[in-house]
C-alpha cells in the first residue's frame, strides 16, 4: 500500500506541475486551455479515486485495534487529506493568484 500512498504524492504533484505550467497565461494558448479544461479534471478525478481507497484502507486499518495499524491509518488519513487539499486547492489559488496579478 506505501505504493498507493506515493501514487496520491505523485498525481498531487502532477496536479500542481499542470497548473504551474499553464499559470503563465491560462486559455489564452491551445496548450493551456487543454491543461485546464481536459487534463487537469482527469488528474483530479483520479488522484481523488485513490485517496478514496487510500482512506478506506485506513479506516480499515483502523479497525483491526491494534495500536501500530491504528498510528499507520492515522498517517495515511493526513497523507489523504493533504493529497486532497493540493488536488483541489492548487489550481483554484493559483487562478486567483494570476487574476490579482493581473489586476
Amino acid at each position: 500500500m506505501k505504493k498507493t500512498r506515493t501514487t496520491i504524492v505523485a498525481l498531487s504533484m502532477l496536479v500542481a506541475m499542470a497548473t504551474l505550467a499553464a499559470a503563465q497565461e491560462p486559455f489564452s494558448d491551445p496548450f493551456s486551455s487543454i491543461i485546464w479544461t481536459k487534463v487537469l479534471p482527469v488528474v483530479q478525478g483520479i488522484g481523488s479515486t485513490l485517496a478514496v481507497l487510500a482512506a478506506i484502507y485506513a479506516a480499515i486499518l483502523r479497525q483491526s485495534g491494534d495500536p501500530e495499524k491504528v498510528e499507520q491509518a492515522n498517517k495515511w488519513f493526513l497523507g489523504v487529506a493533504i493529497s486532497l487539499i493540493v488536488i483541489w486547492v492548487a489550481p483554484a489559488f493559483v487562478k486567483w493568484f494570476i487574476s490579482l496579478i493581473r489586476g
